[in-house]
C-alpha cells in the first residue's frame, strides 16, 4: 500500500556547419529574466520560421511542432514539394512516434504524397536524404546535439485540404539518469533511459538546465531515489467505462524552452509531484506528496530564540474549498483542457462560501493525475503554519522534513507539521 497521503522560415541558403552550431547549437543558453513568461502548455505547439527561435526541451511524451531552419521547393514526377527541415528538441531524442498534419496522421494521407527522415540528436552526420534531395542542404549540416526531422510534403491542396503548417511531431522526449540503476552512469548519457518519472526529470533539470549546473556531490541521492520510487508507485482510478485502472502516481510530459525563467520552469516541474526541491547548506533536496512516515525530532522550548507566531488555519483570502486543475489532454490534440474541478462540500459549508482557484499543470497528461494533484493543491491552501526562530541545535529540523513541535502554549500541546522555511541566525 502507498504511504502517500490521501488527502482526498524563410530559406536560410548555405547554412554552414559553424553557424549551425554556433547559432542554434547554443542559442540563448543565457536566460533573460526580463521577458514574458510563456505559456508552457501551449508554447510548442505549430512550426515557428528562423533559427533565432529559443531551443526547446521535452520531457516525457509531448506533441510539439518545431522551427523551420531550412525550406525548399522542388518539382519531381509532375508534382511539386515542399521540403523543410523542422527542429524539434534542443536535445537528442528518444524516438519520433508519428507525425500529424491538421491533427491528423500523416500515415492516413497518400503514402505518395509525404516522406520523412530523422535525424535524432544522436547522429554525427548529416541527414543523407536531406542530402540526397534538398537544395542548399549538404553533408557539412550535421546538427549535433539537435534532433531535427527532414520531411518532404507534396504540395497540392486536393492532397492536404487544410494546408501543411499545422504540422506537429509526437515526440518521446530525452533520455534521464536513473540513479536506481546500477547500469547508468551520471555522466554518461549513453546509459541513461527514457522516463516519465516525475522526479527524475525534475533531477535532470536541475543538474543541467537551471541557471547553474549542479554537481553530483551536492544531490543527496537517497532523498531523490525515495522520491522516483514514489512517483512510480501505481495508483488506482476508475476509468469512463467504470473499470479500476492504475497509473503511475507522479509522472512529467511536456516542453519548456531556454528563454523560460529556471524558476517558474521548476515550480512548474515541482507541481508535477506536489513536492518541493530545496536547497540546504550546499546540498539539493526533494520531497514529493508522500507520507514519510511519524517524525522522529521533536522541536522543544529549548530550541527556541525567540518569539513564537502560530497560525491554527489559513486565512480565509488564501483559503480554497474548490480547484479547477488545467493540464494538456492527449484526446483532446494536446490542447490545454480544464479537468473536472474538485470540491470539497464540507469546506465549502465550513466556509459559509465558496472559494474556488486554479492550478495550472503544463506537464501533466492526465485528467486523473491533475484531479488528483488539484486535491493536493486544495489541501495545502487549507494549512496553518509556525514562524520560529531556532538555535544551531535544531539544524535537523531541516526544510522538507516532518517534525513535531512540542511548546508550553497555555497549556502543553504536541502536534506535527511540515516545517516549509527555517531561518537561521
Amino acid at each position: 500500500m502507498s504511504k502517500v497521503v490521501d488527502v482526498v522560415v524563410d530559406p536560410i541558403l548555405d547554412l554552414g556547419e559553424k553557424i549551425w552550431d554556433e547559432t542554434v547549437g547554443v542559442l540563448l543558453d543565457k536566460l533573460d529574466p526580463d521577458l514574458p513568461q510563456e505559456d508552457m502548455a501551449t508554447l510548442a505547439k505549430g512550426l515557428q520560421k528562423g533559427i533565432d527561435q529559443p531551443r526547446r526541451i521535452t520531457f516525457g511524451r509531448d506533441r510539439v511542432g518545431g522551427v523551420i531552419a531550412h525550406q525548399a521547393t522542388v518539382e519531381r514526377d509532375e508534382k511539386k514539394w515542399v521540403q523543410l527541415i523542422v527542429l524539434i528538441n534542443g536535445a537528442p531524442i528518444d524516438a519520433l512516434e508519428d507525425i500529424y498534419i491538421a491533427n491528423k496522421l500523416l500515415s492516413d494521407y497518400p503514402a505518395d504524397s509525404y516522406n520523412y527522415s530523422l535525424s535524432d540528436g544522436r547522429h554525427t552526420t548529416a541527414n543523407s536524404m536531406a542530402v540526397s534531395k534538398m537544395a542548399g542542404w549538404t553533408s557539412k549540416h550535421v546538427g549535433f546535439g539537435q534532433a531535427h526531422v527532414f520531411i518532404e510534403l507534396e504540395n497540392n491542396r486536393e492532397v492536404f485540404p487544410d494546408g501543411i503548417s499545422d504540422c506537429e511531431f509526437l515526440i518521446r522526449g530525452i533520455r534521464v539518469w536513473d540513479p536506481r540503476d546500477g547500469l547508468q552512469d551520471p555522466e554518461d548519457e549513453s546509459t541513461w533511459t527514457w522516463s516519465q518519472n516525475a522526479v527524475l526529470c525534475a533531477l535532470h533539470y536541475v543538474r543541467f538546465y537551471g541557471a547553474h549546473q549542479v554537481p553530483m556531490h551536492t544531490i543527496p541521492l537517497n532523498w531523490w531515489i525515495a522520491a522516483a520510487n514514489v512517483a512510480d508507485e501505481d495508483t488506482e482510478y476508475t476509468d469512463t467505462d467504470g473499470n479500476t485502472a492504475t497509473e503511475p502516481r507522479y509522472t512529467c510530459n511536456g516542453t519548456f524552452q531556454f528563454t523560460s525563467r529556471p524558476s517558474e520552469v521548476l515550480s512548474q516541474l515541482e507541481r508535477t509531484f506536489a513536492g518541493k526541491i530545496f536547497r540546504q547548506m550546499g546540498q539539493w533536496f526533494v520531497r514529493v506528496g508522500a507520507w514519510y512516515g511519524n517524525p522522529t525530532y521533536t522541536i522543544g522550548p529549548a530550541d527556541v530564540m525567540g518569539n513564537v507566531k502560530i497560525k491554527w488555519h489559513a486565512d480565509l483570502r488564501d483559503r480554497a474549498n474548490t480547484v479547477r486543475a488545467q493540464f494538456v489532454d492527449p484526446d483532446q490534440h494536446y490542447e490545454r483542457t480544464d479537468a473536472p474541478p474538485v470540491v470539497a462540500e464540507g469546506y465549502i459549508a465550513k466556509d459559509n462560501q465558496p472559494l474556488e482557484t486554479s492550478v495550472s499543470l503544463p506537464f501533466v497528461r492526465s485528467v486523473t493525475t491533475a484531479q488528483r494533484l488539484a486535491k493536493i493543491h486544495l489541501e495545502q491552501t487549507r494549512l496553518g503554519t509556525i514562524e520560529l526562530p531556532l538555535r544551531h541545535t535544531a539544524l535537523r529540523a531541516a526544510v522538507g522534513r516532518t517534525i513535531y513541535v512540542d511548546l508550553p502554549v497555555n497549556t502543553s500541546v504536541k502536534k506535527y507539521t511540515v516545517l516549509l522555511i527555517v531561518n537561521l541566525d
